[in-house]
């Protein structure tokens, strides 16, 4: 679960940029950031609203991040018990 976090706190920058640079398109002309890239998208959105932006709105991302994890660990093992268990029965099955 803490790895559905840490990724999503490391991927949280990238996903501000990326949102940033969609987003610019729909502004009018006179309003567009003019990002060139994501690098350049990064280090502007530093340079004029601090290193913190980068993580706005990060809580929500990372709920979700554990939520499914959580899940997925959850799912995995119900299946490979489920599955071991299922074995067993049709080994016993063969031996009669």
């Amino acid at each position: 679960m803490t790895a559905g976090a840490t990724g999503a706190l490391v991927g949280a920058p990238a996903e501000i940029a990326l949102v940033r640079m969609m987003s610019d398109s729909r502004l009018p002309e006179n309003q567009r950031r003019g990002y060139k890239n994501v690098a350049d998208a990064l280090v502007k959105i530093v340079q004029q609203e601090g290193v913190l932006t980068l993580w706005r709105g990060v809580t929500p991302t990372v709920t979700r991040a554990i939520v499914l994890n959580a899940a997925q660990v959850f799912l995995l093992v119900f299946l490979v018990f489920f599955f071991c268990l299922f074995l067993m029965l049709v080994g016993k099955k063969n031996k009669k």
